[in-house]
């Protein structure tokens, strides 16, 4: 049975891009979402597959630097990342009422790649740099999370909930997406089976999560203003199905929550749709 991460859910495409350079702050409010949208509620679920349960989800956190930038790693790299990490916590909680809740565990120091930055990249960094992700989840798929890695440590592969990956990357992109298992032999018979073109679908060889995301590492340091919490979030909920509310070619919003135009407001200023929840099993 091969894995394979279909991507459809990593484009971030001209709104990463977009988010450098020309994102202002966006002063829009909502109001908190009352609890009675959680009224019939059944189980909170993987999005459109009540197969798929998300009522725990643990992320396994890294921070990773290739080794050409060994000598340029962040000295706070670990307050950043705690502090994201409880941030996504918290806005999860308050959006999901608290019937789904993630955890996470941070690796205890940085992760130096076997390759440069340009092994991870390859030159293309479009679409929020997937193919990063899919190598630095490789990489540490057999570095910490099997047993003969020289890196392992067994409480990261540990899967008593539904278990996700993060990266945060010292390098370019914001990504993420989901790890499906299938029986057919090829990407452009997993592509027809889904409806997707085969541009989104990667195999890949990762056994021990279901859900991985990347984020740039500045984004979460604030270097690129209040936005990146959300994006932070935005590339999280990839990792249980839920597609971009924008289009993908142009990079225009057609929802107006975080999955949407509202991934480039401040986290406390944007929420998850009561259409998104129904289909989480709300």
């Amino acid at each position: 049975m091969r894995r394979y991460s279909a991507v459809v859910c990593i484009v971030i495409c001209g709104a990463l891009a977009s988010m450098y350079f020309w994102i202002g702050v966006p002063r829009i409010y909502r109001p908190a979402a009352s609890s009675d949208r959680f009224a019939g509620f059944a189980a909170p679920h993987f999005y459109g597959n009540p197969g798929r349960s998300i009522g725990e989800i643990q992320i396994a956190a890294f921070y990773f630097v290739p080794e050409n930038k060994a000598g340029l790693q962040a000295v706070d790299w670990k307050e950043v990342l705690q502090a994201s990490l409880q941030q996504l916590v918290e806005f999860h909680s308050l959006q999901f009422q608290g019937l789904s809740r993630a955890s996470f565990k941070i690796y205890p120091a940085p992760v130096i790649g076997l390759a440069d930055n340009l092994s991870y990249d390859t030159e293309v960094t479009q679409r929020g740099n997937p193919r990063a992700l899919i190598a630095i989840g490789e990489e540490l798929e057999a570095r910490a999370f099997r047993p003969d890695g020289d890196l392992f440590v067994p409480d990261f592969a540990v899967r008593d909930a539904y278990p996700v990956l993060f990266v945060m990357y010292e390098g370019v992109g914001a990504s993420g997406g989901v790890i499906h298992e299938s029986e057919l032999e090829s990407v452009p018979e997993i592509a027809r089976e889904l409806g997707l073109p085969e541009s989104v679908i990667f195999e890949v060889d990762i056994k021990s999560v279901d859900g991985f995301f990347l984020v740039n590492r500045e984004f979460l340091a604030g270097s690129h203003g209040p936005a990146g919490a959300s994006v932070f979030v935005h590339e999280f909920y990839h990792t249980i199905g839920i597609p971009d509310g924008y289009d993908e070619e142009t990079a225009v919003s057609y929802t107006a929550d975080i999955m949407g135009i509202g991934r480039t407001k401040p986290l406390d200023k944007t929420y998850v749709s009561k259409e998104i929840l129904k289909n989480l099993g709300f």
